[in-house]
């Protein structure tokens, strides 16, 4: 897993998967870069509380996500924490079968 922060640019909230086209923040010693990010459905998301809301072109926050084997600037993204510290997360597993009622 890794995380990187940046700001929204752009949400596709389509199935058969959702993308974020994120903004990477510039480090040091690195130029700001343009990542995309892969979740789940819209179906899945929005059984997990996330909204077409939830995140929005200029909204900065940390993305945590699993690499590309590729290695481009690309994943699938499992996490979010906004600058609160609010987290956005997902489950492929409907609420009433979770193992951890």
């Amino acid at each position: 897993m890794a995380t990187l922060e940046g700001t929204v640019r752009q949400v596709n909230w389509t199935n058969p998967h959702i993308t974020f086209v994120i903004e990477k923040d510039a480090g040091k010693g690195e130029a700001a870069a343009t990542w995309v990010f892969e979740v789940s459905s819209p179906g899945v998301l929005t059984r997990s509380g996330w909204t077409k809301r939830s995140l929005q072109p200029g909204d900065h926050a940390a993305f945590h996500y699993a690499p590309l084997r590729d290695g481009s600037a690309s994943g699938y993204l499992t996490d979010v924490t906004l600058p609160g510290g609010q987290k956005l997360k997902y489950s492929l597993t409907p609420p009433d079968q979770a193992a951890d009622k």
